[in-house]
């Protein structure tokens, strides 16, 4: 059968080509993380799990209160908090997000997101927190740097996917937060007061931090490195 039994010229008859399907290049968000942002991640966690071990073995305080920053002026305990946890259980339940959002954080904003950022996110967390409490309460643990990391990513996800409507994105965002953050029980000796500063703090390090972390974007899109 030839072109002319169709109605049209040979030169005419469709191309196969025409009807493959075009692929839909990747939004910004849409790529796999590296091994190199996995190991940043899991050093840091490495790093929790050498203080808190030895903290436990030497019997070293290096919590933050009330007393000790701010009366005794060791401000260093406020990022030595963030690294020792109260027991091995705890330590345990705070590798996921560690390691799941530091990476992420690090891969696609680089490492001025992770870990500077949200080691300064958690410190801040940690100030705010102890003036919450009596002067002697003692705070230990990564939980209000974890919040503010996962705050962080929310909003830098609602700015930065280019794949949804704003108003899917927000849906994402907000049911994300109510299944992966809201406890379901709850603890006398969990800080909660640090999970709602952390979460609000990780909110505002975007917006303050946004034009620092918009250059680290763009640099990866030009040249494949984030300019820190």
């Amino acid at each position: 059968m030839t072109g002319d039994d169709h109605g049209w010229d040979d030169d005419d008859e469709p191309n196969p080509e025409d009807f493959q399907p075009t692929l839909r290049e990747k939004g910004y968000l849409e790529r796999l993380p590296d091994v190199g942002s996995f190991i940043v991640a899991l050093a840091i966690y490495a790093l929790c799990f050498a203080v808190s071990m030895g903290a436990w073995g030497s019997g070293t305080d290096l919590s933050a209160s009330y007393q000790t920053v701010i009366v005794e002026k060791r401000y260093w305990r406020l990022l030595s908090a963030l690294f020792v946890h109260g027991d091995l259980e705890h330590l345990l339940a705070n590798g996921p997000l560690l390691l799941v959002f530091g990476c992420f954080l690090r891969f696609f904003f680089g490492l001025f997101a992770f870990p500077f950022l949200a080691l300064l996110l958690g410190a801040l967390a940690n100030l705010l927190t102890i003036y919450y409490y009596d002067p002697q309460m003692r705070v230990v643990g990564a939980s209000g740097m974890l919040y503010a990391m996962v705050s962080l990513w929310i909003a830098l996800y609602l700015r930065f996917d280019t794949m949804h409507t704003v108003w899917v994105r927000l849906f994402r965002a907000i049911g994300f937060s109510a299944i992966l953050l809201f406890p379901t029980t709850f603890r006398d000796e969990v800080s909660y007061v640090s999970h709602g500063v952390g979460f609000v703090l990780g909110l505002v390090g975007a917006v303050v931090f946004l034009p620092k972390l918009q250059a680290s974007v763009d640099g990866f899109k030009s040249d494949g490195t984030h300019h820190q």
